[in-house]
């Protein structure tokens, strides 16, 4: 997305965000752009808020909240995108959040990730993806070359299902952030992460953090981000200005986590992220296993959620700082927006909420509110 200028009139955005936090990136305006004729996108398809599925080694639930500005209708996830899949070698599950200041030029952010999620859910799943007919044999071949086993294979398919944008010409502009995890046979996890979405893996019966995703970030609010660069949008603004990073800056690892039945895999965007501190969201996950009546993943990903939404449903300051306010503060102090003996307001960040909890191993199966709803759980 379009990189803001570090200026005054950027150092004035970001204490307005900071001291009064709203529910966009923080994008400079590049007057020059002419949105004289915008791109607007429709969703190829659409993901149910409430979904749960259960596979030989794990149970799954995906509960979302969209932002208000996000219509239900249309967006029911508001800029968030999931997935989740089974082939025979391994579980996978995956977020994507579509960079909200594409809106300002009248583009849908939900697009891309809602696209690259499917894309990543095709390929996890061995079908063949949905190009166009008139996608040539040759680029077909161009993505199945990309996936050379020297590339670990979360982010084999996160190369993968970013080149197939390009084939299927369902995306013409946008950008978003990814996690992806994987959990073969054996319960080794594997993942690649772009961006500020990302995972905990938890022990429950000793409130150990087994491991933490890292996110990554350009600075404050500008994560890094698979990118879809409309041509004529150089036309209008320096290159430079653009953020956009490849599939191959994601942080990546291979079984880096022997997993053991009951633990549990908190991913989410970061909506949840920027609202929950990591102590937080474990004291969340214990308390919900010590409650006998509550121990679905479904449940366990509302929870989580709810209590992300209760840090900016209400128009008020907090007590205590968000991860995100503080991140703000700590980033004004760096660059000299704001001095020591000033703070920023303690408040949450509105944003869409997206949490994937996947308990590993033989547990009880969930019962689904998927059924209740007529839905498909396999989503």
């Amino acid at each position: 997305m379009i990189e803001p200028v570090h200026d005054n009139t950027s150092f004035n955005r970001l204490n307005i965000i900071a001291s009064h936090i709203n529910n966009s990136e923080v994008i400079e305006d590049i007057e020059s752009f002419d949105p004289s004729s915008p791109v607007i996108l429709k969703p190829t398809s659409k993901l149910t808020p409430k979904a749960c599925v259960r596979y030989n080694n794990a149970d799954i639930g995906v509960y979302c909240k969209r932002k208000a500005v996000c219509d239900k209708r249309t967006h029911p996830t508001g800029e968030d995108a999931y997935m989740f899949a089974n082939n025979v070698k391994m579980t996978a599950i995956g977020v994507a959040d579509g960079v909200g200041g594409w809106s300002e030029y009248n583009i849908d952010p939900s697009i891309v990730s809602l696209q690259l999620m499917q894309n990543c859910k095709q390929l996890f799943s061995s079908e063949q993806p949905n190009v166009k007919e008139d996608a040539t044999q040759e680029r077909l071949m161009e993505v199945e070359t990309i996936s050379h086993m020297s590339v670990p294979m979360p982010k084999r398919v996160l190369i993968d299902a970013y080149s197939m944008l390009s084939t299927q010409k369902f995306v013409e502009a946008g950008s978003t952030t990814a996690c992806v995890v994987t959990i073969d046979d054996s319960l080794n996890l594997s993942y690649a992460n772009i961006g500020d979405s990302g995972f905990i893996v938890i022990r429950p019966s000793t409130g150990e953090t087994i491991f933490r995703s890292r996110e990554q970030q350009h600075y404050f609010n500008a994560p890094f981000q698979l990118a879809v660069i409309p041509p004529h949008i150089y036309q209008f603004c320096d290159p430079s200005l653009l953020l956009t990073d490849s599939p191959n800056d994601a942080e990546s690892e291979t079984n880096v986590v022997q997993l053991q039945d009951g633990d549990v895999i908190v991913m989410s965007t970061d909506g949840l992220l920027d609202n929950l501190f990591d102590h937080e969201i474990i004291k969340i996950v214990q308390n919900h296993y010590i409650d006998e009546q509550e121990t679905s993943s479904f449940a366990l990903a509302k929870k989580l959620v709810q209590q992300a939404r209760l840090r900016f449903d209400a128009d008020q300051i907090l007590d205590n700082h968000t991860p995100f306010s503080l991140g703000a503060e700590q980033f004004l102090l760096s660059t000299g927006a704001i001095n020591i003996n000033q703070c920023i307001a303690k408040q949450g960040k509105p944003d869409d909420v997206t949490c994937v909890v996947c308990v590993v191993g033989n547990c009880s199966p969930p019962v689904s509110p998927c059924a209740s709803l007529g839905e498909d759980v396999s989503c």
